[in-house]
């Protein structure tokens, strides 16, 4: 059963490598697909030298030294795409709701967007601020 799997996880991989790549390509964009995951393999460190890190959406217990999308945001403060459970390759990023709590590291995460924001047809802003933030929130929203 594990061979089975990991057979069909390495042709979903090179399925997937073989579109990123055409898809760059077509667009002239400069790309490269590092695909790690295993038990050795450190992904906060690998995800430093990466603009996104791309990773799946799977239950924990799933895989034996398995990096959680939460536990590696909060390890590499790299940006993420999480691909959900059951994507089934529908077109994604077109309507982008955006948590702000005027903190530096939700003005990092918008930065790190910007290429997702520009590109989706709508973006909606939720402040959610706790009340020592709320002041703060609002007079930087009136700037």
């Amino acid at each position: 059963m594990l061979v089975e799997r990991k057979a069909a996880d390495q042709a979903a991989t090179s399925s997937v490598r073989r579109r990123f790549e055409a898809i760059s390509a077509k667009r002239d964009l400069s790309a490269e697909v590092i695909c790690r995951g295993g038990p050795d393999d450190d992904l906060s460190l690998s995800s430093l030298h990466s603009d996104l890190v791309v990773i799946g959406q799977r239950e924990l217990q799933e895989l034996n030294g398995y990096t959680s999308p939460e536990k590696l945001l909060l390890s590499s403060g790299a940006p993420i795409l999480v691909i959900p459970s059951g994507w089934k390759s529908e077109l994604i990023g077109n309507k982008i709701l955006v948590g702000w709590n005027a903190s530096r590291e939700a003005r990092r995460a918008v930065a790190d967007a910007l290429p997702f924001l520009v590109a989706a047809s709508s973006v909606t802003l939720l402040v959610v601020d706790s009340e020592e933030r709320a002041g703060r929130a609002r007079r930087a929203a009136w700037r």
